[in-house]
């Protein structure tokens, strides 16, 4: 007579870094203008599983990733700029011996507080007014794809691997830190959140 199989419930926490590309659109504007040649993000995740059976899972991931770069001024004053990105994730686990195999897709919000200027016209008259730091917010879909292999695969497991995301965010011409073309105008661009990260966890089972 076949026993079933008992479900489980994983809780999870780790570690996660991963490079911005700075090759085109806003990616490449802030590289410009800032010198940030590639941001490195870094944040933590949670995530609770549901192991339905010994193959397959569903799971909600909360995660937050962020950087603090730092920008000097034509006057040599130096600024750090904010780039805080939160995620809600719905996923899908598949389990093969010491391997996890995961689809993901939710909503990513990017908060980015900037130092800089409320216009693109700036003349010794009114820079001073116009210096000043803004925040701005912006939502989108993200989706991803990961693969974990656990080095410790016991009750507790420790675990490393890599994701992939997609993840891209429009910044209107209107924004408070738009993006300017090469005549200095504002307008639109993509900020490409998305590329390969690296990741570590640690994993309980109930």
């Amino acid at each position: 007579m076949s026993t079933a199989l008992k479900a489980e419930i994983l809780a999870r926490a780790g570690y996660q870094m991963q490079q911005l590309s700075a090759s085109e659109g806003y990616n490449k504007f802030l590289k410009d203008r800032y010198g940030f040649d590639g941001i490195q993000l870094t944040g933590s995740q949670l995530v609770l599983t549901y192991k339905m059976s010994q193959n397959l899972g569903v799971g909600l991931e909360s995660s937050s990733l962020s950087a603090n770069p730092k920008y000097k001024t034509l006057n040599e004053d130096e600024q750090e700029q904010q780039i805080k990105i939160t995620s809600i994730i719905l996923l899908l686990t598949a389990f093969r011996d010491s391997w996890e195999w995961t689809a993901g897709y939710g909503t990513g919000t990017l908060n980015r507080k900037f130092y800089g200027y409320n216009d693109s016209d700036i003349v010794t008259s009114n820079i001073a007014a116009q210096a000043g730091t803004k925040t701005s917010e912006t939502s989108d879909s993200i989706t991803l794809l990961q693969a974990l292999y656990h080095i410790i695969n016991n009750k507790l497991q420790w675990s490393a691997g890599a994701r992939y995301t997609i993840h891209q965010h429009n910044i209107p011409a209107d924004d408070a830190r738009p993006g300017y073309n090469a005549r200095g105008v504002p307008e639109p661009q993509i900020f490409d959140l998305g590329g390969i990260g690296l990741l570590t966890t640690l994993t309980i089972s109930f």
